[in-house]
């Protein structure tokens, strides 16, 4: 049976919705960018700060653009890869200090 955009859009977000996964987010044990905007009609700006909330305090960190939409790789390209350069090294230089010999 073939489905309208609008029930597999409905069904998609119920199964996302019944994932959890926000509950699982304390697990996370590496460093972690939270990407978002307060303009985005897809996830809204209080899901997520619960994400980012939800996440070890040691390893999580924040960008919020305001004005933006939910495609800010195309919005504001050059922002949001400057975004994941400095984050991307950050994480580098963290896990340069991890021994790893266990």
């Amino acid at each position: 049976m073939a489905r309208t955009p609008i029930e597999r859009y409905v069904g998609s977000r119920r199964s996302i919705a019944a994932l959890r996964l926000r509950d699982r987010l304390e697990e996370i044990q590496v460093p972690t960018v939270v990407i978002g905007t307060d303009n985005d009609t897809i996830l809204d700006i209080d899901t997520i700060l619960a994400d980012y909330m939800a996440l070890p305090h040691d390893h999580r960190h924040l960008q919020v653009y305001h004005g933006c939409g939910h495609s800010l790789h195309i919005e504001v390209p050059r922002r949001v890869g400057g975004v994941l350069g400095r984050f991307s090294e950050l994480a580098w230089d963290l896990d340069a200090k991890v021994d790893h010999s266990r």
